[in-house]
């Protein structure tokens, strides 16, 4: 039986709940499936940055 892989698209945003910023996470949500969110979060200094290239990657850019 062949499985077909649904293509996720990440997104980054920034923690709304982070009082100062650093925080930002990068999720997807599989709507093809059972609704799994997969989360990566990123906190510190360049957590933008580094959020950003990870969903870049995620992406495949």
């Amino acid at each position: 039986m062949a499985t077909t892989k649904t293509r996720l698209e990440y997104e980054v945003s920034q923690d709304a709940t982070d009082r100062l910023g650093e925080t930002w996470a990068v999720a997807a949500v599989n709507h093809a499936g059972d609704g799994e969110i997969y989360v990566a979060t990123f906190d510190g200094p360049d957590a933008k940055e580094r959020a950003e290239e990870y969903a870049a990657f995620k992406n495949g850019q």
